[in-house]
């Protein structure tokens, strides 16, 4: 559970202590942790916006990229036709070659963080006037050339980057250190807690192992499946260097560690 982030927690436990409060109360274990976990939950509950809730920008960014990689998906597939197609000069083949070598080396630039498609666009801008006579050769069916799909890929890899800089500074205007110790501290308690009681529930039905593997996987089956699916977004990130926003409730409070208390 250590990857746990405050917006996973406030999934977690309403599951935890609303629907599974009746079993809860059977168990010691759950008597004694339920009403410490219901303080954490109220408290994480009324941390201010951009803490307990998502980033800024969210929709302006998920629209923006993916018309990005619409386009770069487009690009790609538009040179990887003209390479398979046989009886074309070689001149559009290697035009169309120079272009995604250029521009779009690998379909999966559509699969990295935002950061990185943002810096994947500096300076692309630049080279669009040495690749005139490639484009010339490579129309669109609107009766563009390609020049006008990979300019729009370019645009809005740049208007990501200022997406990523006007969300930062709004991150950073509304949220303050105090608020971001306190959503750090909720956290690691949080977690602490309910580490906790699953020892606790393990002790207390330690002598019955059939009973304490269904029990375990009715109280904390949910709490499971967020952390796998926290475990493998994390290693899925890319280990560019992005630094993450001042937001408790985003990837940046997991630098907070969740220690016992």
């Amino acid at each position: 559970m250590q990857s746990l982030l405050l917006s996973d927690l406030r999934l977690a436990l309403p599951d935890l202590l609303d629907a599974k409060a009746a079993k809860l109360d059977t168990l010691h274990a759950g008597r004694l942790y339920a009403p410490r976990l219901a303080a954490q939950r109220t408290a994480i509950e009324a941390l201010p916006a951009p803490t307990a809730e998502a980033r800024p920008l969210v929709e302006e960014l998920a629209q923006t990229d993916a018309e990005h990689d619409a386009f770069a998906t487009a690009i790609w597939h538009y040179t990887e036709a003209v390479r398979m197609c046989p009886g074309l000069a070689d001149d559009v083949r290697a035009a169309a070659r120079r272009i995604r070598e250029a521009f779009i080396p690998k379909l999966s630039v559509i699969h990295r963080s935002y950061a990185t498609e943002a810096a994947h666009a500096l300076g692309k801008r630049d080279q669009l006037p040495e690749h005139a006579a490639a484009f010339a050769l490579l129309p669109t069916p609107s009766g563009e050339t390609l020049h006008a799909w990979v300019e729009r890929f370019v645009t809005r890899g740049e208007s990501i980057e200022t997406l990523l800089r006007e969300r930062a500074n709004q991150t950073a205007a509304t949220v303050t250190e105090a608020t971001r110790r306190e959503a750090a501290k909720l956290r690691a308690e949080t977690i602490a807690l309910l580490g906790r009681l699953r020892t606790a529930l393990a002790d207390e039905l330690a002598a019955t192992p059939e009973l304490l593997a269904k029990t375990d996987a009715e109280l904390f089956g949910y709490l499971d499946q967020l952390t796998q699916a926290r475990d493998e977004a994390n290693r899925r990130k890319p280990s560019n260097g992005e630094q993450p926003p001042p937001d408790a409730a985003s990837d940046g409070e997991a630098v907070a560690p969740a220690a016992e208390e």
